[in-house]
């Protein structure tokens, strides 16, 4: 990036398009020493979203040889932010490319949760790299910007400090493509296996999220009892595909045992066969993209709570 500043001369080389669409260069928050002109906020009505409006802010990144980033920023009152951008070299067709899609179509909505989509323009067609969701106090965020064969990143935090206790399996009842849940510092995290390559991949991510999305909604607006009651079986088929890493483990083990007790001739097809496979199967185990947990979890259990707890530390 360069390194000097952006200009009073600059920004007017640049403004004449977003003023003549009616956006105000908001000169105080522009970040100059980053490049950025951000332009102040506008108000967009909306129709078929449960807001009556939805809050727009362009910002323009000027970079180097003569590139630029525009990006277009959609929130609502306590909701999360949708997002389109677009790179080029003409601030005035990026403008018009990134206002085309409407503000409602960046926008899911359902039962107790609200669901923003990002993306990036590739010529017209725009291209998912993520969502967001707010479900009550808890936002839920997806990165879907990985290459082929990577899983997505998913995290789930709450607003507010909590004491809640969530089950490692609540997303990985519906489906082997959602991994478990893991407690860091301040949020949950786990993955969304994808397959595939491209904007097919890129819109399953999408797609599936959604589903989580309505499922945490469905989830949090019950009890933890009910959770257990309503989804017990996939509760349970769950827990054994986390048993399927320490399954073969232990199989890679026997065989290697195996060798070592049978009296099978050395030029043999089937003791080459058997000395060869523990280490093919250990190359293969390890060479997966997200290297699988050696574990055994807990059998599911009915939770005693009867809410999920959103309250101080």
């Amino acid at each position: 990036m360069s390194s000097h500043p952006l200009t009073h001369h600059e920004i007017l080389a640049v403004i004449g398009p977003f003023s003549r669409r009616g956006f105000q260069a908001d000169l105080v928050a522009t970040q100059r020493r980053d490049r950025r002109l951000l332009f102040k906020a506008t108000q967009t009505p909306t129709v078929r979203l449960p807001f009556a409006a939805v809050e727009e802010v362009l910002s323009l990144e000027c970079r180097p040889a003569g590139e630029f980033l525009l990006q277009r920023a959609l929130s609502t009152e306590g909701g999360p932010v949708a997002r389109v951008e677009v790179v080029g070299s003409d601030p005035g067709s990026m403008l018009e490319r990134v206002l085309a899609p409407p503000a409602e179509a960046m926008f899911r909505h359902g039962p107790g949760y609200v669901a923003a989509l990002m993306a990036r323009l590739d010529g017209s067609m725009l291209v998912p790299v993520g969502a967001a969701a707010c479900i009550g106090a808890w936002h839920f965020e997806l990165d879907a910007d990985t290459v082929g064969g990577m899983p997505a990143e998913v995290v789930l935090d709450c607003a507010a400090p909590t004491t809640a206790t969530l089950p490692d399996d609540l997303l990985a009842v519906l489906g082997w493509h959602w991994g478990s849940l893991h407690r860091g510092s301040d949020s949950w995290r786990t993955t969304l296996k994808l397959r595939g390559r491209g904007l097919r991949r890129r819109q399953d991510a999408i797609d599936a999220f959604l589903v989580g999305v309505a499922h945490l909604a469905e989830t949090f607006a019950d009890s933890p009892l009910s959770f257990h009651g309503r989804r017990v079986r996939g509760r349970w088929i769950a827990a054994l595909r986390r048993i399927v890493p320490l399954v073969l483990a232990a199989v890679l083990i026997g065989i290697g045992a195996l060798c070592t007790r049978l009296n099978i001739e050395d030029n043999s097809t089937l003791r080459v066969l058997l000395m060869s496979s523990p280490p093919i199967l250990m190359i293969l185990f390890f060479s997966l993209r997200e290297v699988p947990r050696l574990e055994l979890p807990p059998a599911p259990r009915r939770a005693n709570a009867g809410s999920w707890p959103v309250q101080p530390r």
